[in-house]
């Protein structure tokens, strides 16, 4: 079963005291990487948060977002520097004063000037189990949505690469049968060649040097070894993708691998048949690479 890199998964929970909004954002990625974006109480569970996705995710650039509204008031703290306060509302009078102007300002424009006025402290919330499991919990769901999106698109991507992988079998059956009777032709022809040379030199054929030479001659353009490394790759590519733990690094390792026979088939035959084929083949293969990139 393969899995998308990426998606989206989203969950809220509430008791009485908090509510909690976890917001979970993937992309592609070579490794795992959890970024947590959230208030700064929260510093001590990121560990914990990280474990939660980790141990569904094994691959791609995670964005956690948490945002959290505290219901009970008891959670939050003011801090007022009447000191300070006094000292803004002192030198606003007799700025008002000084100019002859009445006097226009409030509180709130006060607050405005100088955000150490009011502090707002959250207790601590290290020590409240219920606030803990509460997070954990809302991350799991949030986490487990982004699965079900990963999978569908998942779905997504094993149907558009069974197309594909059904072209590639298309086009390395036709290779094949194209080579069957390449070498044969390219043998007679060398043959043909040196007889017509030494017949014109007056020079006696010495058949085992020239039994070597066309065994040399025929490994060099022959692509047998090739074509069955590439249907066997084939086949577990198609493993692969029915395997219920895939592997996006095996599956792209796989298809370089492809690559590298269709490389070499290409560089060993110089038939317009196959050539053209062989392009057909890596313009696919490259297709399937970039869709390879998407899967977990």
């Amino acid at each position: 079963m393969l899995k998308s890199m990426t998606g989206f998964g989203s969950y809220k929970i509430k008791d009485n005291e908090f509510e909690i909004k976890v917001d979970i954002k993937s992309v592609n990625n070579r490794y795992l990487d959890i970024q947590v974006k959230g208030p700064k109480s929260l510093a001590f569970m990121e560990e914990d948060i990280k474990n939660v996705i980790s141990s569904k995710i094994n691959r791609g650039k995670i964005d956690v977002f948490i945002d959290i509204q505290f219901l009970d008031s008891s959670n939050i703290d003011f801090n007022i520097d009447y000191n300070l306060l006094k000292k803004y509302n002192d030198s606003l009078t007799d700025l008002s004063n000084l100019s002859n102007l009445e006097k226009s300002f409030s509180v709130l424009d006060i607050l405005r000037f100088d955000s150490n006025i009011l502090l707002i402290e959250r207790k601590d919330l290290n020590d409240n189990k219920t606030f803990v499991d509460l997070c954990l919990s809302c991350v799991d769901k949030a986490c487990s949505n982004l699965l079900e999106m990963k999978i569908q698109e998942g779905y997504n991507i094993e149907y558009d690469l069974k197309n594909k992988l059904a072209n590639v079998k298309e086009l390395i059956n036709k290779i094949e049968d194209f080579s069957e009777d390449l070498v044969r032709i390219k043998v007679q022809s060398l043959k043909e060649r040196i007889n017509g040379i030494l017949s014109e030199e007056n020079v006696p054929l010495d058949e085992d040097r020239l039994l070597n030479e066309i065994v040399f001659y025929s490994d060099k353009l022959a692509i047998d070894e090739e074509i069955v490394r590439l249907k066997s790759h084939l086949d577990l590519f198609n493993a692969m993708i029915d395997d219920e733990n895939s592997n996006g690094k095996k599956i792209d390792f796989l298809i370089q691998e492809m690559n590298r026979e269709t490389n070499t088939i290409g560089s060993k035959t110089n038939s317009i048949n196959v050539t053209k084929e062989v392009i057909e083949l890596k313009s696919i293969l490259e297709k399937i690479r970039e869709q390879v990139q998407n899967i977990e």
